[in-house]
């Protein structure tokens, strides 16, 4: 999606890098947790209506991060 990385170009100018890749590895981890199954096998129903949406900006964050300097 191309608000993620508008969102991260914006972030980057307004806070610097070091704040845009925290903000990225941040939300990442957050949108991970919101479509993974839990222990009863269902996703929360946030993960579930968007899932498609956080997976592609997901996709989105890992590619900033491995691609940013000091990646990860």
């Amino acid at each position: 999606m191309q608000h993620e990385t508008d969102r991260l170009r914006f972030l980057e100018a307004r806070d610097g890098p070091q704040q845009a890749r925290a903000y990225a590895r941040r939300t990442l981890r957050i949108y991970r947790a919101a479509v993974k199954r839990g222990k009863d096998g269902r996703r929360s129903a946030y993960g579930s209506v968007y899932r498609s949406a956080l997976l592609m900006s997901c996709l989105d964050f890992r590619a900033y991060l491995s691609r940013s300097p000091g990646a990860g």
